[in-house]
This record gives structure tokens, C-alpha cells and sequence, in this order.
């Protein structure tokens, strides 16, 4: 891996440099007599993957460290939870993990290889929020009401010790009292965007990490998005030089298009909903269809299933309402009303997982989970020289998983994409 080199001019298929790579190892945390080590490896590590999800509400990674002639656990010595600070720079972009906030944590300590003169780590790595999260003293107790949930969530990450510059949280236009009854931040967090229904636009939202900080966003805002980058695969690439920074590096692969009986049995297309009152006894019957214009964005064309799968429904839903149990006195008011998000959320992750696309990219440390990029996919025609596009499988995706991954020859930045119809035009109510 370069140390020195500037990356300017170079392919972002090269190597990356690495300004930064250290343990940082505490004695006595959380003391006053507390002491720090830090201990330089930049010229000892192999491999750096790092690992960003619209899933994973933290950031993780992993390490791979290769010495000759000393023992990493016998030198520092390594116990795990040390501080790993990270800086690479490539050339579009640099990942910063430096700083007690920033930076990940060794999870482990499994070795991969040894002999008389060497020894290979692999150290799984965890974001630091990860620890924070299950502390003691970060547990939600109180309780939150007449709150909307976007507030809700900013109280909670406070509380979690996110700052304010990295609170990426869209406004929600729906309310939800709850206790937190001792849970831990972020599993409250998780719960609270499957609840939450956007200003404008589709209920359904996802809470993860990224190099920006800690974002609350909905399905509906993300698609939304104009794409950050355009990559097109049109062949092999020929050589490493700046043509090839933007072209998909293997066949995009798609390991998944379309799975109809599981979208009849999940209630994707249409689904049966029965609400219970328990304040009046009462029962209240919804059908909700795919067809009748509950997606109002997507990253394709508007969404048109054939009638015969929204002709009859499989799947029927039972809910008991939340009627007034976080009130003072008596209230029939029902709590962040279920009918307003609950099938429609769960359509809408569904739809939003239509396409599931695997590609291979030169690295682009400016993607981040939750971008959305252009896909220029060329049409299989019998003509050599064809560069027609396939207006079918090309267009706009949203990145569901990312990986960049660093070793001494070369940097990739690895996607999984994810979209809910196809095409190249975007469909907007």
C-alpha cells in the first residue's frame, strides 16, 4: 500500500494511501489515572475493508496484519476494544475514522496464520457507538409524549453522545408516545423508523451509519435523490488508467429480479388489515393495493403490477390499536395511528427490494450507503460495435450495502444495489 503518493492523476483502481493506521490502547479507561498508547502499523497492514449499510445502524470493518519476526499481541499487547484510527486517502475521496467518536473497535483477535518468523491477524472491527450503545448510564428511562418522532429520535441520539453536525434526521409529520423502559438507544432507534411516516412521501424509514454521521431518512427522501455518480459496464476493462475510474470493473451480477410468490405471501401487492379498538370493541377492515398509488416515488418507472396480483389477497394482518395508554386520565385518542403507516411501510420495504444488483467499482470514497447512482447496463445485441443501452435493467439504484476494501495493488469500492422498477425514468406523483 502507498504511504506517500499523492493520487492525483492516478487510477482510483490504485493503491490508496494510508495517512493514518494506528491502535490506540487505554490503561485504566474511564479513570482519572487512565493512560494512553498509541502504536503506529501503517507498514504492517495488508488489508482494510470497511463496511457501510442501510441494515447496520453502526459502520464496521476489518483488518488484516501481517508481521515479520514480532508478535502484534505480544508488542502492544492486544486484549480487544482497543481504538483502531484510520485515514486513507484515494482518489475520489478520503475515509477519516480518526478520534474517540470516530474512530472503530477491535472485536476480536482470531489468527489466520503463524510460524517461527511471521504471524497473520485478522481483527473484526466495530463501530464505537456499538459500545456506547450498551453502556449503562446511555439506557432511554424516561418518557417521551406529544413529541413527533424525528424529535424523539434526536433526543435519543443525544443521549447516545452523537453530535448535533451529525444527526442527519428528516422531519416525520407523525407523533408516537412510548417509554423507554431501559432499552438501548439504538434498538429504540429501530423501532422508531419502521413508526414513521415522512412530511411528504411513503411511510417507511431506515436508520444507519455513515462517514457523515447518523442518518433517520425515509424510503420516499432517499429515492428522491439525483445520483452521485454514473457507472456503465459495456465490456472488460482494458487497462488501469482515469477511462476506466467510472466503469463497472465485472459483469454486474443480479441476485435478485422479481420473486412474485413471495411478494403474494409478504402482502406486497395487496394485503388484509384488521384494526381492534379495544376502547369501543370496535373492528376496522382496510385492503391496501399496490395499484391503487400507495408508492408515490421510485427510482424507476411507476409501479404497474398485473391486475391478477392485486385481484385477491393472501396475507390479512391482525393490529390491536393503542388507544390512550400513555395518557393522563381518560383518552380514546389513538397513539401514531397504525392505519396511517403500517401496510403501507411494509409495502414499500418490499417494492424497495424488487431488484437486488452486485457490482464492482474502482474506489469512490465519496459513496456512501443510502446514495443513489446510475446504472448504464449495454443492450446484448448480435452487433459488436452495439452501445445501446438496456433501457430495462439500466437507470437509478439506491446502494443498500457498500464495502470499501484497500490492499497494496489496488482499491475497490464494492455495491449492492437495490430498486423497486425498472427503467430509466423516474416515477413522481
Amino acid at each position: 500500500m502507498s504511504t506517500d503518493k499523492k493520487t492525483d492523476g492516478f487510477s482510483a483502481l490504485g493503491s490508496s494511501k494510508y495517512v493514518k493506521v494506528e491502535i490506540k490502547k487505554t490503561v485504566g479507561y474511564g479513570r482519572a489515572s487512565s493512560t494512553s498508547e498509541e502504536y503506529d502499523i501503517k507498514g504492517k497492514v495488508t488489508d482494510i475493508r470497511y463496511y457501510e449499510s442501510l441494515y447496520s445502524p453502526v459502520v464496521t470493518g476489518a483488518l488484516i496484519y501481517v508481521d515479520a519476526g514480532d508478535s502484534l499481541r505480544s508488542n502492544i499487547p492486544l486484549k480487544g476494544n482497543e481504538a483502531l484510527n484510520f485515514k486513507i486517502e484515494s482518489k475520489y475521496g478520503t475515509l477519516d475514522r480518526t478520534g474517540f467518536w470516530n474512530c472503530l473497535r477491535i472485536n476480536g483477535l482470531p489468527e489466520l496464520a503463524k510460524d517461527f518468523c511471521s504471524e497473520s491477524l485478522f481483527l473484526p472491527l466495530i463501530g464505537q457507538y456499538e459500545i456506547l450503545d450498551k453502556a449503562t448510564g446511555r439506557k432511554v428511562n424516561e418518557k417521551f409524549e406529544n413529541l413527533l418522532i424525528s424529535d424523539s429520535v434526536k433526543k435519543i441520539l443525544k443521549r447516545l453522545g452523537v453530535r448535533e453536525d451529525k444527526m442527519l434526521v428528516e422531519p416525520t409529520k407523525n407523533t408516537y408516545d412510548f417509554h423507554g423502559k431501559g432499552k438501548n438507544p439504538i434498538a429504540l432507534l429501530l423501532k422508531l423508523a419502521r413508526k414513521s411516516v415522512p412530511v411528504k412521501g411513503d411511510p417507511g424509514f431506515f436508520f444507519f451509519e455513515t462517514q457523515k454521521g447518523f442518518n433517520f431518512k425515509s424510503a420516499s427522501e432517499l429515492v428522491a435523490q439525483e445520483p452521485k455518480e454514473t457507472y456503465a459496464y459495456n465490456g472488460m476493462m482494458r487497462a488501469k488508467n482515469n477511462f476506466n475510474d467510472f466503469k463497472i470493473m465485472q459483469q454486474p451480477v443480479f441476485t435478485k429480479d422479481q420473486d412474485v410468490m413471495n411478494a403474494i405471501n409478504s402482502g406486497t401487492y395487496v394485503s388484509r388489515n384488521i384494526y381492534f379498538n379495544p376502547a369501543n370493541g370496535k373492528y376496522v377492515e382496510k385492503i391496501y393495493r399496490l395499484n391503487d398509488g400507495k408508492i408515490e416515488k421510485t427510482l424507476g418507472k411507476d409501479v404497474d403490477i398485473d391486475e391478477e396480483l392485486s385481484d385477491s389477497f393472501v396475507r390479512t394482518n391482525m393490529h390491536v390499536l393503542d388507544v390512550g395508554s400513555l395518557k393522563s386520565g381518560v383518552s380514546d385518542e389513538v397513539n401514531n395511528n397504525p392505519l396511517e403507516w403500517q401496510a403501507k411501510s411494509t409495502m414499500r420495504y418490499n417494492t424497495l427490494h424488487t431488484q437486488m444488483l452486485e457490482i464492482q467499482v474502482p474506489c469512490n470514497l465519496n459513496l456512501m450507503a443510502g446514495d443513489v447512482v446510475k446504472i448504464e447496463i449495454e443492450n446484448l445485441t448480435a452487433e459488436k460495435c452495439s452501445e445501446t443501452l438496456n433501457k430495462h435493467q439500466s437507470g437509478k439504484y439506491l446502494i443498500l450495502h457498500l464495502c470499501h476494501s484497500f490492499n497494496p495493488n489496488e482499491s475497490i469500492t464494492s455495491l449492492t444495489l437495490i430498486r423497486d422498477t425498472y427503467g430509466l425514468h423516474t416515477g413522481k406523483k
